[in-house]
């Protein structure tokens, strides 16, 4: 969740009013908390380069290194591969630059 998420879910949480709105609202909270912490969070790895490019076409959430090496904040991009690139929206990763300069995976980062 990001955080507007996160505080989206927590008013929803906390809602005491009697309107039938806040009464779903605070059921649906309940409800994605409970399936929250009754299933494992799967690990989400970085994928490889032979898994990006067979992943032609789809969505991979992309994460871009800074000069100091530290993590950026990534987008979904829809992955198009020519030569040796994955061609994005709003920009192309080279595979020759994979983990120096960006990192790939199959869903965006729980933070």
């Amino acid at each position: 969740m990001n955080t507007e998420q996160q505080k989206a879910y927590e008013w929803a949480k906390n809602q005491n009013y009697q309107s039938v709105a806040a009464q779903c609202a605070r059921l649906l909270a309940e409800a994605l908390e409970e399936k929250i912490h009754s299933r494992p969070i799967p690990e989400n790895k970085t994928l490889t380069i032979e898994q990006i490019q067979q992943m032609d076409g789809k969505p991979v959430w992309v994460v871009g290194k800074t000069h100091l090496g530290k993590d950026s904040s990534g987008t979904w991009v829809l992955v198009y591969i020519k030569n040796s690139e994955a061609i994005g929206f709003l920009g192309t990763y080279k595979f020759k630059d994979y983990g120096k300069t960006w990192l790939a995976y199959t869903t965006e980062p729980l933070t």
